[in-house]
């Protein structure tokens, strides 16, 4: 089935999931920092329903987009986490992740921007979880304040026709704190109901559906809206964001998320529910491949390929091609058998490694030079 390129991808929101890490030349590894003082980055591909495929990445940092991704992905953030230091050592940890995240196929939410179509904003498509605000990501591009902006026009309606429509929004991230996704990240969309009335005083809004959301999203933190004088309580009541975002924090309160076709809503936790982190580890405790050192020879393995074939040795999916194959069947295939070792790259061990690497090299150097 053909897919489209990145070049293809339209801006928009997407439902898609993790189809692998991009290999440059074959080869499993991060993408060197552009600037100095940057890190490492993980580049990877989300494929959408339609067959689109999206560019993405993460730095190889203890990041917090790190977390949310790897969560999103369903991938155990604390056990990458212990493992990011050596960068030496990444090849290894990239195999469990994109192993554990293929096995997973979770649905996920992803929206490719208009600068060079690659994905952002990755966020669980579905599912019920336990979360906790974490910050308001609406911000002012210089003084990097939280804001909320009004915005007026016309908008497609279900049945084909249009509707007008006027908001004041901001957007919240909430943050998963317990189960297979801890890690992952929500936005929650809210009306920002601090008005004027009649009088000029500022108040609280919420008649309509929106304001009465956003109040009770206030009154589950403990904040509440009654007492709440924004003359009193706020710098500039046209923008209480900063003030209100420091509110919440104060207020640390776990709350029940669900989210279909991306979209969150928000309710209090159940009575009885019990937070507790279900994160599985399996893939990062019980290594995928026995030997640290394979991925050195998975990149001799392209390198004689591309010099013998032309070709790459690796699908991009971390699959032996065709020419790879014929490479392995020729070259290396017997040089296991005579050393009594395992026919699967899984089950060498450090010191076959080393061995396979230590033959392939003498054979090198006594090839002639054309």
């Amino acid at each position: 089935m053909k897919t489209k390129e990145r070049s293809k991808s339209k801006a928009g929101g997407y439902q898609a999931v993790f189809s692998g890490f991009i290999r440059k030349g074959g080869k499993l590894g991060l993408a060197r920092p552009t600037k100095q003082g940057q890190p490492h980055r993980a580049l990877f591909r989300m494929k959408a329903d339609d067959g689109t495929e999206i560019p993405c990445s993460f730095p190889w940092e203890d990041h917090s987009a790190t977390e949310a991704i790897l969560g999103t992905l369903g991938v155990p953030y604390d056990q990458v986490k212990a493992h990011m230091k050596d960068t030496n050592k990444a090849p290894q940890v990239l195999m469990a992740i994109e192993k554990k995240a293929l096995k997973n196929a979770l649905p996920v939410s992803v929206y490719v921007r208009e600068d060079g179509g690659w994905g952002s904003a990755i966020h669980p498509w579905e599912g019920v979880f336990v979360v906790q605000f974490e910050s308001i990501t609406s911000r002012d591009e210089q003084t990097k304040l939280p804001i909320h902006t009004r915005k007026t026009g016309k908008r497609a309606s279900r049945d084909g026709g249009t509707y007008d429509f006027d908001e004041d929004t901001f957007s919240a991230r909430l943050k998963v704190v317990s189960g297979p996704r801890k890690g992952a990240t929500l936005s929650y969309r809210l009306e920002y109901a601090i008005v004027q009335d009649e009088d000029g005083e500022w108040i609280v809004n919420a008649e309509g559906a929106k304001g009465q959301r956003f109040k009770d999203f206030l009154t589950a933190h403990r904040i509440a809206t009654s007492k709440l004088n924004p003359d009193r309580d706020f710098k500039n009541p046209e923008n209480g964001l900063p003030e209100l975002e420091q509110m919440l924090k104060k207020h640390p309160t776990p709350l029940q998320a669900k989210v279909e076709n991306g979209w969150a809503t928000i309710d209090r936790l159940p009575e009885g529910t019990v937070e507790v982190s279900t994160a599985s580890t399996e893939d990062f405790e019980e290594k995928e491949y026995a030997s640290d050192n394979i991925s050195r020879l998975f990149e001799k393995i392209d390198a004689y390929t591309r010099a013998e074939h032309s070709k790459t040795a690796w699908h991009e999916n971390g699959t032996l091609t065709l020419s790879g194959k014929t490479w392995v069947k020729t070259n290396l295939v017997p040089l296991m058998k005579k050393g009594k070792m395992p026919m699967k790259f899984e089950e060498l061990n450090d010191e076959q490694v080393v061995a396979l690497l230590k033959v392939l090299k003498k054979k090198e150097s006594e090839e002639p030079p054309f």
